[in-house]
């Protein structure tokens, strides 16, 4: 079919609340998914039966193939085949029952609508974004999961290997190289303050009394899903956490997130690092510092069971001028396991389909945490055990401000405008997607665009940017035809003011990423010219969100490349969120040469 590229104006009135969140579209009007052979001549013939057996492969080829379709119906027809399929299957023999872990959330949790039906076998839209986001987590734990060590871990790997066997140690080389992964490409944020408190009446129908994500109010962990970390690329420490944990989850790993009680007595836990379950043992990744916890005499990862019986294995993190360690000595001896168990993953739908995906297909769907907590019940030193709220509340945040967004169209155009082109058919949303698949470069074979070629076609240069209103050439380049402008002149320039600023968001957008393609593919030499050159030194790029990134992923290739110094000096001189991570890894690294 023929695609015109729409307006601005289009987007911000009628696509976007589509593309922004089909998530609570399908929980007000339970769309099904209408039947895609309907608008195709002739589409009902005798090859139906063929098409219902193969309806789960039609299904998961167009949830796959969502961020690049240029037509905006891969959603209609997943939803289409996948109740189809479901609605063929028999019920499962054995009864569905909610997971007993959620009997211990609140209880202003319970009538939740994603609480509510966790037994539906129907498909709706959210759980598009849902198998999106898995399969994201799988490709790249797939890819990035059988690099080799690094140079400094491989002798304590080596000796790990003697201590508890090959694969148990290469289970722990495996998620060393996926949290590094995670602190390269999400960007830290600062955690935002918690939401104030719900007021007095907690349960009845007003929004006050509701807890902060039920009422829409941002707060630290759940103001994003992971699916949308990993798209963004940036998220607090929480959210870095949970697109870890479920990369861990993807390649077959146990993680969890760790947690300690307030010394306050109140009884809070207050979310820490994240533990993978290797062999009876928790060995510790700190996604807020971007580093795992040095075990003894500063060699390996450190576990949950050493750095409790040696608590200067902490204390090693405190910096001199700085604040301590977020965690006190005393904070050790009440380990709480936080397990994250999205809406999504504890339905009998996900359950199905998890099972009916086998091989090369297989994904992780489901997550059932009364299990989970037995196994990790094994480990010494754990005194709680319980579903992650943040895995709930992210949810229910999300709709909370879809809902403040379709009462609000000035909020509802913001956030058009800050996210639409990381949605079909826009140029980011096919790069992400293929850098997450590892396709960086064009495929001489078969033709096939790589994302740094796409990622290219966005860095429009400054000056076609700034001739948009005097110049047609310059505005095809950008896509916008001279029939789809304003006739009124004032109109007219706040239309052309929109587009270039989107234009030059894009730019940064690619620049950024393309150097991440680069590192990502071991060209370090060719992502720190990215890095340094068009993004921390670019004078238009002053103003760049990615400036934080680009130093400590430039400090990484001066790394790789043996420029110890240089590395240094950039992680020295770092004032982002990461700021403490970065000063410790200046310490790990001093004296290389």
């Amino acid at each position: 079919m023929n695609f015109r590229r729409p307006t601005l104006g289009f987007l911000l009135g009628v696509l976007l609340p589509f593309l922004a969140l089909l998530f609570v579209v399908a929980l007000f009007f339970n769309s099904c998914g209408s039947d895609p052979r309907d608008n195709i001549p002739g589409g009902r013939t005798k090859q139906e039966t063929a098409q219902a057996v193969s309806s789960l492969d039609l299904a998961m080829l167009a949830v796959a193939s969502m961020p690049v379709s240029k037509d905006n119906e891969n959603p209609s027809r997943a939803l289409f085949y996948l109740n189809q399929w479901i609605g063929e299957l028999e019920a499962p023999e054995k009864k569905f029952e909610k997971d007993p872990l959620l009997a211990h959330t609140p209880r202003a949790y319970d009538n939740a609508p994603p609480l509510m039906d966790l037994d539906r076998r129907r498909f709706e839209s959210p759980d598009l974004f849902y198998l999106q986001q898995c399969i994201w987590l799988r490709d790249i734990a797939k890819r990035v999961a059988p690099r080799p060590a690094p140079a400094d871990l491989q002798p304590w790997l080596k000796d790990l290997e003697k201590r508890i066997g090959i694969s148990d140690s290469e289970r722990v080389r495996s998620a060393e190289r996926m949290f590094d992964w995670t602190v390269c490409n999400i960007q830290l944020d600062k955690l935002p303050p918690p939401p104030k408190m719900a007021a007095a009446g907690v349960g009845k129908a007003d929004r006050l009394s509701q807890p902060g994500p039920i009422r829409g109010e941002k707060g630290p962990g759940y103001w994003q899903l992971p699916w949308q970390t990993l798209l963004y690329g940036h998220g607090d420490a929480w959210q870095r956490s949970r697109v870890f944990l479920l990369m861990c989850r993807q390649a077959g790993l146990t993680a969890h997130m760790l947690g300690v009680q307030d010394e306050s007595g109140s009884g809070a836990v207050r979310p820490w690092l994240c533990g993978v379950l290797v062999k009876d043992q928790l060995y510790l990744f700190d996604a807020e510092l971007g580093l795992p916890i040095l075990g003894p005499d500063e060699q390996g990862i450190a576990t949950l069971e050493q750095v409790v019986a040696d608590p200067g294995l902490i204390r090693a993190m405190d910096i001199p001028g700085e604040s301590p360690y977020r965690v006190s000595d005393a904070e050790l001896q009440g380990i709480q396991v936080l397990i994250d168990a999205e809406p999504e993953s504890l339905t009998l739908r996900m359950q199905m389909l998890e099972a009916a995906l086998i091989g090369d297909k297989r994904l992780v769907l489901s997550c059932r945490p009364s299990d989970e907590e037995r196994e990790v019940r094994k480990c010494k030193h754990i005194s709680g055990v319980s579903i992650w709220r943040i895995s709930l509340e992210a949810v229910f945040f999300q709709i909370a401000q879809a809902m403040m967004r379709q009462q609000n169209p000035a909020l509802n155009s913001a956030h058009t405008k800050e996210t639409y082109m990381f949605f079909p058919p826009y140029g980011l949303a096919e790069a992400r997607y293929l850098q997450f698949e590892g396709q960086f470069y064009r495929q001489a074979e078969d033709d096939k665009k790589g994302a740094c070629q796409v990622f290219s076609q966005l860095r429009m240069p400054y000056a076609a940017i700034d001739s948009l209103e005097n110049s047609t050439e310059a505005r095809q380049l950008l896509g916008m035809r001279d029939e789809m402008l304003q006739k009124d002149a004032k109109l007219r320039a706040e239309q052309i003011k929109d587009w270039a600023a989107i234009a030059r968001v894009n730019k940064r957008h690619a620049t950024y990423w393309m150097g991440l393609c680069h590192f990502d593919a071991g060209d370090y030499q060719v992502a720190a010219e990215w890095f340094r050159d068009r993004t921390i030194n670019d004078k238009e790029s002053k103003d760049s969100p990615w400036l934080p990134g680009a130093r400590y992923n430039l400090a990484r290739c001066y790394e790789a490349e043996g420029k110890w110094n240089e590395a240094r000096e950039l992680y020295l001189a770092d004032e982002s969120p990461q700021k403490i991570g970065n000063l410790l890894r200046a310490q790990r690294i001093e004296g290389r040469k």
